[in-house]
């Protein structure tokens, strides 16, 4: 799984399994530059040196920031956001293939109902500014463009591969959170109680009436990678307690 510390990953999967896991992660660099290359090729080594055999990547590198089109920064942010959350599932995704194919097994992408766009549509409704609905599969007028054109991308990668792959038993789907109750939201903005505005936003506009929790993620993924989920590939699954089909929930 990409995207996230060892101990944060084992933590997670042991809050739901209380069985015995061994989990390889690799934090995403913020720089892209060679030695992530390398970085991924050792992580897909130690696990075929540990296991044998890959039977379930979860592609979960993810970054973000606004920055407008036409401000000097913007390609800068452009690169950042793509290298991350396209380029780097990219290579990995690429290195893991032969693995599983062997073992007829599961790709998993996270991506999207575009939480980053949600974040800022809620500051600036905050403020009194510029406010419209937003969801990962339309487009917003708030400036996190390069974020929406990677989380579309990836999309678009998970249904195409899903047929390139289906022959040979290599199953590829996408999960698609809203909200998620993580450190996220404090680290795009900086703002420690940024959590609590957005957790009190979906309580009074999700259908479902609360933010999403870690678990709710992790329980589509197991989903999508179970023998419940044999006949399912090339699906963009939405995790996001309804808010895609609410007006006024971003």
């Amino acid at each position: 799984m990409t995207g996230r510390f060892n101990y944060r990953l084992v933590f997670g999967y042991r809050r739901r399994y209380s069985h015995k896991v061994v989990v390889f992660g690799r934090k995403c660099c913020h720089h892209w530059i060679p030695t992530v290359c390398v970085d991924i090729e050792e992580l897909v080594a130690k696990t075929i040196t540990e296991f044998d055999k890959i039977d379930i990547l979860v592609n979960n590198a993810g970054c973000g920031a606004s920055v407008p089109f036409g401000d000097q920064k913007y390609i800068k942010n452009f690169d950042l956001v793509f290298n991350t959350n396209v380029q780097s599932i990219q290579v990995l995704t690429q290195l893991v293939f032969p693995y599983l194919e062997l073992t007829k097994g599961n790709i998993i992408n996270i991506s999207s109902k575009n939480v980053l766009g949600e974040l800022w549509e809620i500051v600036e409704h905050i403020h009194n500014e510029r406010f419209s609905s937003v969801s990962g599969l339309r487009p917003s007028t708030i400036h996190v463009l390069s974020y929406h054109m990677a989380k579309s991308a990836l999309d678009m990668f998970t249904k195409c591969l899903a047929l390139q792959l289906g022959p040979k038993g290599v199953r590829v789907n996408s999960v698609n959170p809203a909200a998620i109750r993580t450190p996220f939201f404090e680290t795009v903005s900086g703002d420690a109680h940024r959590l609590a505005v957005i957790e009190e936003h979906c309580r009074h506009t999700y259908p479902l009436g609360r933010i999403g929790e870690p678990e709710d993620v992790a329980s589509a993924v197991a989903y999508l990678c179970s023998p419940a989920a044999a006949f399912i590939t090339g699906a963009i699954l939405p995790v996001d307690g309804g808010a895609y089909r609410a007006p006024g929930a971003y």
